[in-house]
């Protein structure tokens, strides 16, 4: 299966718009990946976003703004959970 520029349009549209503004005020920062992207193509439900960062740094930025004032984070030794 190719995948065509209809399908990024279906995967952005589905995220939710922070993480959309997220994605666009820090271009080449912050990048979605994983099962997201899988679920989207294939129109299944979306179970979570996975969102790459280049260091800690920048992902703990990150998770702090999607966490906004009442979300909570939690840390391990390899990833950054939001809820």
């Amino acid at each position: 299966m190719e995948l065509v520029r209809k399908d990024l349009y279906w995967t952005v549209t589905r995220l939710p718009y922070i993480v959309r503004e997220l994605l666009r005020n820090n271009p080449g920062r912050a990048f979605v990946a994983g099962g997201y992207l899988r679920a989207c193509i294939a129109n299944e439900q979306i179970q979570d976003i996975d969102i790459f960062a280049p260091d800690e740094i920048q992902a703990n930025l990150f998770a702090q703004i999607l966490a906004g004032r009442d979300g909570r984070v939690f840390k391990t030794k390899n990833a950054i959970t939001v809820h």
